[in-house]
């Protein structure tokens, strides 16, 4: 009879530990499942229509062209990614510039011949045009360009009006910090 009585309180011993073992299991999984879910972001920027004032993202974007900004659209977990038309707080300016992001720090970058190659490609406007680089230009650039990439979290921006644009050519890598949201189409 005491064989039995140790028997069943092994037996209890090893229940319990399995229930155990398996609600910490149950309970660690769905954290895991629950922080590795994208964020909340519903509400997180807001929508404004904006009035293009200027011609520095011409032909893509006309001067007078209305168009939606998603303000504080990268503070609310988006990543920025090449190809995003953004509005940028520059220094000095009354209203933020809007730029396309050409290149971010993962991609390859070189001058080369008075133009911007991009992951082995010349840099060009929307309608096929390669932008190119006078010699004071390529000098910032250079200031930017280690071992093929710019650095870690920085990006550059361009307006897609070749010859007239206050961008990347003028004052180097941009941090997202000063990105004030992403244009949209209306």
């Amino acid at each position: 009879m005491g064989d039995i009585k140790k028997f069943y309180k092994i037996a209890i011993f090893l229940f319990l530990f399995f229930i155990l073992f398996i609600s910490s299991y149950i309970f660690f999984s769905y954290k895991k499942i629950k922080t590795n879910q994208a964020p909340d972001i519903s509400g997180c920027f807001q929508k404004e229509e904006k009035i293009i004032q200027g011609d520095s993202m011409a032909p893509m974007i006309a001067n007078g062209e209305e168009i939606i900004l998603l303000e504080n659209y990268y503070k609310c977990g988006y990543s920025v990614k090449r190809g995003d038309v953004i509005a940028y707080n520059y220094g000095g300016h009354k209203n933020p510039l809007i730029k396309i992001v050409r290149a971010t720090s993962a991609d390859k970058v070189e001058i080369f011949g008075g133009r911007l190659k991009i992951n082995d490609e010349i840099m060009e406007n929307s309608t096929g045009q390669e932008y190119t680089f006078a010699e004071k230009e390529i000098k910032i650039m250079d200031l930017y360009i280690k071992d093929g990439h710019i650095p870690p979290n920085s990006f550059l921006i361009f307006g897609d009006n070749i010859g007239d644009s206050a961008d990347s050519r003028k004052f180097g890598a941009v941090s997202a910090n000063d990105f004030v949201g992403k244009f949209v189409a209306p």
